[in-house]
């Protein structure tokens, strides 16, 4: 089998140098990330909803999706956190980018996780 490179992909580094978040962007993060872990920790009674689009492509499809996604969280928040999850780094599309978690989570202290694939 042979292959050609068509689009050299940015690492994460290159990436975050070329396109840096602002500060607000940072605050957003960290504000979103202890909500977070205040429902996981049981003091936020919200039920923590991770819901998204299969992968980040096409591009357009998956800014509606987080638009749609917007409009519902502005009516359910105060009992669910919607936390939209796109998948960037899939094997079959973007091969060794090499990315990582930043850090792994013990989830065995938290109370019960309901998952449901689709």
């Amino acid at each position: 089998m042979t292959y050609r490179i068509l689009k050299k992909l940015l690492t994460p580094e290159e990436l975050r140098a070329k396109v840096p978040l602002s500060i607000s962007g940072y605050k957003n993060i960290l504000k979103h990330r202890q909500e977070i872990k205040n429902i996981l920790d049981n003091k936020d009674k919200r039920l923590l909803i991770i819901i998204g689009p299969c992968s980040a492509w096409p591009s357009e499809a998956v800014l509606e999706y987080a638009r749609r996604l917007k409009k519902i969280n502005d009516k359910v928040k105060d009992v669910l956190k919607l936390v939209m999850r796109v998948y960037v780094q899939k094997p079959r599309t973007v091969k060794g980018w090499g990315a990582k978690p930043t850090r792994s989570i013990d989830f065995s202290r938290y109370r019960s996780w309901h998952v449901i694939f689709t």
